[in-house]
């Protein structure tokens, strides 16, 4: 898949490049992860001027390295390189979960000051139990999301430069942000990757999690407030689910002395649906902004929301 930049995520990394701590990258499989740990070695080369000898990638999902899962195996081995370095080795451990004790292996490497560390893992919080333990103070963490709306036009216009910007949208409604799907010349074509990675992703892990039997449920569930609830957790808003006052707000969302309340709606086609949409924000008494977001281009102010 060819790499397309991310210039926020790197942003936002760029300043924790050799600073001693562990850059850790989490997210949902798929998401773009190990693509981004690409985009962050080739811009670190570029600001920090480092040969590509000092790059260390190891993806323990390749099968062809089963035999570093023993702790003190991908542990040596990367001592060793890091004492070939030229200047200062710069790691990078993919789905390193796989790892037995991993936590202590990076946090014995860190412990030996000659690499600088970047790790990426998938699914639940890596950092419960022993691992916060270990590396709770050690670590500045970065949760990668699947394209922005920006990001996801940026690759749409460079494989389709002629498409309008309402068919881009559309397809960012319909197909959504996942890299892999995105950079398909013919969007149709992710339809099978795409129920693999929502019956892998979403329908294992959510509903194990959370015990939940009734999946039809959460198969209906609107990819519209996927779509908003992921843009603000990447301006760094704070995520609330079903809070507010007396009848729940979709979202309640906190930054600093900020917050916002957000109703999500397919359509606003009826004074009805209008009514249904502005309804829980009678019951919250402060005067903070309250939203209703959709795509029905019409625009209803309701007494003031």
């Amino acid at each position: 898949m060819p790499l397309h930049a991310r210039p926020d995520f790197l942003r936002s990394i760029r300043p924790h490049c050799g600073d001693g701590l562990v850059k850790v990258l989490t997210g949902l499989r798929r998401s773009g992860k190990s693509s981004l740990l690409r985009l962050i070695a080739a811009d670190t080369a570029q600001k920090l001027d480092l040969p590509k000898e000092d790059f260390l990638f190891l993806d323990f999902e390749d099968s062809s390295l089963r035999r570093l899962t023993r702790p003190e195996i991908p542990h040596d081995y990367i001592a060793e390189k890091a004492k070939g370095a030229r200047k200062r080795l710069t790691v990078f451990l993919d789905e390193v979960r796989t790892v037995e004790s991993w936590e202590k292996v990076v946090r014995s490497l860190q412990d030996r000051g000659d690499c600088d560390l970047f790790v990426a893992t998938s699914g639940a919080d890596p950092f419960l139990g022993e691992s916060a333990a270990l590396l709770s103070d050690r670590i500045v963490r970065f949760e990668v999301t699947p394209y922005s709306f920006r990001e996801f036009r940026a690759v749409r216009k460079s494989l389709c430069p002629d498409a309008s910007e309402d068919a881009v949208w559309q397809d960012f409604l319909v197909w959504g942000g996942m890299p892999a799907a995105a950079n398909r010349p013919v969007l149709s074509d992710a339809e099978p990757y795409l129920i693999d990675v929502f019956r892998s992703i979403l329908l294992c892990d959510v509903t194990n999690r959370r015990n939940l039997r009734d999946t039809r449920a959460l198969e209906t569930t609107l990819a519209l407030k996927n779509i908003v609830f992921l843009e603000l957790r990447r301006r760094g808003w704070r995520v609330q689910f079903g809070a507010g006052g007396k009848r729940a707000v979709d979202f309640v969302a906190e930054k600093e002395e900020e917050r916002l309340y957000v109703q999500v709606r397919s359509f606003l086609d009826s004074r009805e649906a209008v009514e249904r949409a502005f309804e829980p924000f009678y019951d919250i008494p402060d005067n903070r902004p309250k939203l209703v977001l959709s795509p029905d281009p019409v625009l209803r102010p309701q007494d003031g929301f």
